[in-house]
């Protein structure tokens, strides 16, 4: 794909020139003021210099970037000074013709990339336990810049979707919750300051990582891109490697912070909130799809005893050592949660409930087959009983829940450590 950009970077930015030199001899001729002149020629520097080093013209780069901080400085610039800021605008639009005019078709092929794409495909890990590839938003109103990022994302695996209008932005973004956030930060008519502000209002982005992306070089911007929200900079030209390693990063800070969330403190597996919405989800798949779904709940023997007798140290190794119990007898596509206390709650897909039964047999033999340490060397065992539902057309999350429940209790009453199905 880059190869393939190098060809449509000189034709894009020659045609950008062509209609800038008009503007620039129109202002020479009185007809346009020097600020409106500047101003076209800066965006087109700004824009010039982002990309171009990337394809290795590296002089035509740092030119472009000489120029864009020069027209930056019109603002504050009275009459004369803004007419000497038009006449570098000027000569470096005529540097720039005499490059893109050396970049014949056959150069233009030659061109090598000044950063070669990033030599290994990261290995991105999943942000939950669905196995998808983390997903990347890249706004930028720059075609060719947007382009090389999302080859640069793309070829180490990950997930992009490249918006072009920064205010359509915000919308898409809350309704596809990317992963992470690219951000180009000039803009036309919304910078990317004030869209990073606008996505931090919205409550189920607050914890997305936003990065800011610009050929900018400036300290003061850093700083307000910061202020804003934003959680880093990666400056234009920048090194594929350094992108990814980047956003790699950014990633797998964001997968810690949503593990913490969802993660049991101390049994590591799945906390009540997160199963149980979960539970909801795959109920709901398995109606539309007519899928096979068993759910079962887990509840220690006399677990009360346990930390009355031997403490609640020897209390929580039992509980962590009977997780690990379950987890033995299960699928990778199972999910484990711990329902509250003693409790456990096992999710089994694709699972009809003669099945599933099975499984959960197991589970139950397993968990009295463990011996557990206890005070002066004594071994402790442990026994559970279990109730096991299976989904139905008509169910939602709470009845399949409540069979599950109701098999548990005769299970208990029948005399503990067994399986009992409804």
């Amino acid at each position: 794909m880059l190869e393939r950009l190098r060809g449509d970077f000189v034709r894009e930015f020659s045609h950008e020139l062509r209609t800038l030199e008009p503007v620039l001899e129109a202002t020479r001729k009185g007809e346009f003021a020097h600020e409106k002149a500047v101003a076209a020629a800066g965006e087109f520097f700004h824009r010039l210099a982002g990309v171009a080093e990337t394809f290795g013209l590296s002089t035509l780069g740092r030119l472009a970037m000489v120029c864009d901080r020069i027209a930056d400085l019109a603002g504050g610039a009275d009459a004369v000074e803004r007419g000497r800021i038009f006449e570098i605008m000027c000569i470096g639009a005529g540097a720039t013709k005499e490059s893109f005019q050396e970049l014949d078709g056959r150069s233009a092929e030659r061109a090598t990339l000044a950063f070669p794409p990033p030599k290994h495909r990261v290995i991105t890990t999943p942000l939950f336990e669905s196995g998808r590839a983390a997903s990347i938003a890249i706004v930028d109103d720059d075609a060719t810049s947007g382009q090389i990022i999302t080859a640069c994302l793309e070829s180490a695996g990950y997930t992009t979707t490249l918006l072009r209008d920064p205010r359509q932005a915000s919308e898409v973004l809350a309704r596809t919750l990317p992963d992470l956030i690219l951000l180009d930060v000039v803009m036309p008519e919304l910078d990317g300051f004030a869209l990073c502000e606008l996505l931090r209002k919205n409550p189920a982005l607050a914890l997305v990582p936003i990065l800011f992306v610009t050929a900018k070089n400036d300290t003061a911007q850093k700083v307000r891109g910061l202020t804003v929200g934003g959680n880093d900079y990666i400056e234009k030209p920048f090194n594929p490697d350094e992108l990814v390693a980047r956003v790699a990063a950014h990633l797998e800070r964001l997968r810690t912070i949503r593990e913490l969330a969802i993660r049991d403190s101390l049994t590591g597996v799945f906390n009540h909130k997160y199963i149980e919405g979960l539970v909801d989800q795959e109920v709901k798949r398995a109606s539309r799809y007519e899928a096979a779904l068993s759910f079962a709940i887990v509840d220690i023997d006399h677990f009360k005893s346990i930390n009355d007798t031997h403490g609640h140290q020897t209390g929580d190794a039992v509980l962590s050592r009977v997780v690990r119990v379950i987890g033995g007898q299960l699928r990778t596509s199972d999910a484990v949660g711990r329902w509250g206390g003693d409790e456990f709650v096992i999710l089994l897909t694709e699972t009809p409930l003669a099945a599933a039964e099975g499984v959960i047999r197991r589970v139950c033999q397993s968990i009295r087959a463990v011996s557990f340490p206890a005070q002066a060397g004594e071994e402790l065992r442990v026994t559970a009983s279990i109730g096991v539902s299976a989904a139905r057309a008509d169910d939602t999350a709470q009845t399949l829940i409540d069979r599950a429940d109701k098999a548990l209790y005769r299970a208990k009453g029948a005399g503990r450590d067994r399986v009992e199905r409804e």
